[in-house]
C-alpha cells in the first residue's frame, strides 16, 4: 500500500517513486514524505508499515531493518526467524511480535510492544538488555548509556489514534485477538 509520496532509494542510485508490486532487494531504502505512509508485505507475511517523514533501510537477506528516522510498525509472524530493527541508539530483536518504533535523531527513540515480547539493547552496550512485553513503552535518548524502565501505554487508545493502525488506510493486521 502506498499513500502519497513514497520513494524507493536503492544503494548508490537515484530515488524513484514506489509502485505497488515493487521488489525490494539488497540494501534498498524506503522513504516517505509529509502526510505519506507505506505498507510492505513480504512473502513470509512479515509486515512493515512506515509513517510520514520516515526513512528505513533493509537488508532482505539478513532481515535487518535500520530505522534512520520516523515511525514504523513491524509485525513478524510466529514461527519465523524474526527480524532486527536498529536505530542509532538501540536495537530490537523481534520474533513473533507486533511492535512500533519511532526515532527522532535529534530527540528520542521510542518502542511500543503491541503483542508478544521484544528484546531491546543498547548498540554500544549489548549487555544493557531489557525484555519488554505487550503494553510496554520504552523511551530513551539517542545517546543513552542505560535503558530506562518501560512504562505502560493504553493500547486501545493507540489502536484508535495511530495512522499505522488505521483500518481505512490499511488492511487488518490479522492478529486483532492477540492485540490487547
Amino acid at each position: 500500500r502506498i499513500i502519497n509520496d513514497v520513494r524507493l532509494v536503492p544503494a548508490q542510485q537515484i530515488p524513484s517513486a514506489a509502485k505497488i508490486g515493487d521488489k525490494i532487494s539488497g540494501q534498498t531504502a524506503l522513504a516517505t514524505g509529509a502526510q505519506s505512509r507505506a505498507e510492505l508485505r513480504f512473502p513470509d507475511q512479515t509486515l512493515t508499515r512506515l509513517g510520514s517523514n520516515s526513512l528505513f533501510r533493509m537488508d532482505a537477506k539478513s532481515r535487518d531493518l535500520n530505522l534512520e528516522k520516523g515511525v514504523m510498525l513491524l509485525q513478524v509472524p510466529k514461527q519465523l526467524g524474526g527480524a532486527t530493527v536498529r536505530t542509532a541508539a538501540i536495537t530490537a530483536a523481534v520474533t513473533g511480535t507486533t511492535v512500533m518504533m519511532e526515532y527522532d535523531p535529534d530527540g528520542f527513540v521510542k518502542i511500543i510492544v503491541l503483542e508478544g515480547e521484544v528484546d531491546v539493547f543498547l548498540n554500544e552496550r549489548r549487555s544493557e538488555l531489557r525484555t519488554i512485553s505487550a503494553g510496554d513503552m520504552l523511551i530513551t535518548k539517542p545517546n543513552a548509556t542505560a535503558l530506562p524502565q518501560p512504562v505502560q501505554v493504553d493500547l486501545q487508545r493507540l489502536r484508535r489514534t495511530s495512522k499505522l493502525l488505521n483500518s481505512k488506510d490499511f488492511s487488518a493486521l490479522g492478529n486483532e485477538k492477540q492485540l490487547s
